[in-house]
């Protein structure tokens, strides 16, 4: 299915891809490209500084997105996101790290606004679908922007490679830029806080679902391009592994979010986390490339299905009035997962940091797989929470 009967749909999803084929490449290669450099560590520590940027101006957020609506902040936020990147990838280290903070800050609004954005344009009845449309288009995206910016570092060397990738973001401004603004959204009165959710539930459910799902991610993009690279020696072969990470949701997302409209999201969450579980101990102590691309394919799955399962939950558990927080917890939750995933890679490594994912996350899904069982429920329990 390349395109859906839902105009803002196709243009948030494919203009997502578009953008994320240029910074989704880059900062996928941000590690290995200023270890190449001579910079040992530096590229985990951006990384750890934009997800902490990320999680600060998460709690800003709501804010902007009622004052000026979803889609006017998908519009600025991608163009502070073109100059970002620009700045990340220069040889002065002040301004590298100047454009690592501003996009943190824009990235924070920009997913906030995206999610948004979907549960908006989305009904009950198809929010998996919807979710599982994007998560795959987006995947495709972030995939071939991997692959290609792989070869063409093979052949051009890594800084003018990573400025033709930065074309790309181009075409998704201008399919944000014709997108509808959702009716009467920033009319809504919204409470900004996130501190004002007293939810055990919820909690439950967002570790189970965005933090599980997103400390995968921050390790895809960080620790395990730099495995890949010490155990092969080879960038062409980190792009085709990073690559699988992404592209698996084109196979996998838009049956597992079809399936869950009509059967529930908390056992296809639970079986998204069995998954994870499988592959980072396949990862954990691979020395071989087969060892490693059979990890990959098992950690990839679980993103195909988890990612879904992060956007349409958002829906599910929320009213129109509580939308705009949940999804903030959700957010928020997410990048406090990538960032343990990127902090965990630079502190502890290939001998560590994958036994550490893999009790953490044992200890999560101890914690929210009672609730998870019942999406009647736990739907019903949530909203009387909130």
């Amino acid at each position: 299915m390349l395109l859906t009967q839902n105009r803002n749909l196709n243009r948030l999803s494919y203009g997502f891809a578009l953008l994320f084929i240029a910074i989704g490449s880059i900062l996928q290669y941000i590690t290995p490209y200023f270890h190449a450099q001579g910079y040992g560590n530096l590229g985990f520590r951006l990384l750890s500084i934009l997800y902490g940027c990320i999680f600060l101006a998460n709690f800003f957020a709501p804010y902007f997105i009622g004052r000026y609506g979803s889609q006017k902040m998908i519009v600025v936020t991608t163009m502070l996101y073109i100059v970002s990147i620009v700045a990340m990838i220069m040889d002065n280290h002040l301004v590298v790290y100047m454009g690592t903070i501003l996009l943190g800050l824009s990235g924070a609004i920009l997913w906030n606004s995206q999610n948004n954005y979907i549960v908006g344009i989305s009904q009950a009845h198809n929010r998996g679908k919807n979710s599982g449309f994007f998560v795959a288009v987006y995947g495709v995206g972030y995939a071939f922007g991997i692959y290609l910016l792989g070869y063409l570092i093979s052949q051009y060397g890594y800084q003018s490679a990573f400025y033709m990738m930065i074309m790309f973001a181009f075409g998704g401004l201008y399919l944000f830029s014709k997108m509808e603004q959702l009716p009467n959204e920033t009319l809504k009165k919204r409470n900004v806080s996130v501190f004002s959710v007293r939810s055990l539930t919820l909690l439950k459910v967002v570790l189970g679902s965005s933090f599980i799902q997103s400390l995968l991610f921050g390790l895809a993009i960080a620790l395990i391009p730099f495995h890949v690279q010490m155990v092969t020696k080879d960038s062409q072969l980190v792009g085709l592994l990073s690559a699988m990470f992404f592209l698996m949701p084109l196979l996998l997302s838009v049956a597992v979010g079809r399936f869950s409209d009509r059967h529930g999201r908390g056992k296809v969450v639970l079986v998204g986390i069995f998954i994870a579980l499988i592959g980072l101990l396949i990862f954990n102590g691979a020395s071989s490339f087969y060892r490693l691309l059979l990890g990959m394919t098992f950690v990839s799955v679980a993103q195909a299905i988890l990612f879904p399962m992060f956007i349409a939950l958002q829906g599910d558990v929320s009213t129109p009035k509580t939308q705009p927080i949940v999804t903030n917890l959700f957010v928020l939750f997410k990048y406090i997962g990538m960032v343990l995933g990127v902090i965990l890679g630079d502190l502890f490594g290939v001998e560590w940091a994958y036994l550490i994912s893999i009790v953490i996350m044992v200890l999560v899904l101890i914690l929210s797989m009672r609730e998870l069982f019942d999406d009647e429920r736990l739907k019903k329990k949530i909203l009387n929470e909130l």
